[in-house]
């Protein structure tokens, strides 16, 4: 098993935190968001871990990781940042937005998952909307599951609460059919593209595709996407207020649980 982590974007909502850095190396009590992914990787016992960097690129020199580079990083999105790696697309992977921290429970139950397109969703993510917006609504997205977890929606605008199930916090994993379901369906949205048609139906150009337009067509594809439930133990930073919390709920070395 390998993991990547996407950590190419430039973070203009984080200025002036990472004015002069990529954001994944902003620093939470003493150690950047980086590191912190790479040690609970490590500790979950994945050795093989691949980063692909973009903005301010010279800055991110870890010795113990292999790199890859999207040189458009600022005219493209997540997706396209994950094919920059392209050659690393084989047996189990883990995806990992490189803006996240997560408790090292959070990325085992992802592990576990045996399902060959696996996705973490937060159960408690109205509880950190709240706290991270007046309205919970603003940024988040409808997200829905059948009786079996597997997904039927995610990545949608949401009009009302009930629209979100669970949240979605940007940790995947594909195995087996499910590597191969996505080179395919990422082939075939990028022809649909250059002949003029919507990449996987999203309203956005290819290359800006977020990673659930990608998810979401492979579902309307008919792959078996299923979420793994967690309860909090991670957060995103993805402004400055974000990171104010970031700081508040990351206590002893963890996320602390939402009350």
């Amino acid at each position: 098993m390998k993991a990547i982590i996407l950590a190419a974007g430039e973070g203009k909502r984080l200025k002036p935190f990472a004015e002069n850095m990529p954001k994944c190396l902003i620093e939470l009590e003493g150690k950047s968001i980086l590191d912190r992914q790479i040690e609970v990787i490590r500790r979950c016992g994945i050795d093989d871990v691949i980063v692909v960097k973009g903005y301010m690129a010279n800055r991110i020199n870890r010795k113990d990781v292999h790199y890859y580079f999207n040189k458009d990083y600022g005219t493209t999105n997540m997706v396209m940042t994950l094919w920059c790696a392209e050659k690393e697309l084989k047996g189990e992977v883990v995806v990992s937005y490189g803006d996240i921290v997560y408790n090292e429970e959070v990325l085992r139950s992802l592990i576990d998952s045996a399902h060959d397109i696996s996705v973490v969703v937060d159960v408690a993510w109205e509880k950190y909307w709240k706290m991270r917006f007046d309205d919970p609504l603003k940024d988040a997205e409808a997200f829905k599951m059948d009786r079996t977890g597997r997904i039927e929606i995610i990545g949608q605008r949401a009009e009302r609460i009930s629209d979100i199930e669970a949240g979605y916090i940007g940790l995947v994993k594909f195995r087996g059919g499910g590597m191969k379901a996505f080179r395919e369906s990422f082939l075939n949205a990028r022809n649909v593209s250059r002949n003029g048609g919507k990449a996987w139906g999203a309203p956005r150009p290819f290359e800006k595709s977020y990673m659930t337009d990608m998810l979401q067509g492979l579902v309307n594809e008919g792959h078996d996407v299923y979420g793994v439930k967690v309860e909090g133990g991670w957060v995103e930073i993805d402004s400055p207020s974000d990171y104010d919390l970031a700081k508040k709920l990351f206590v002893d070395g963890k996320i602390k649980a939402l009350v």
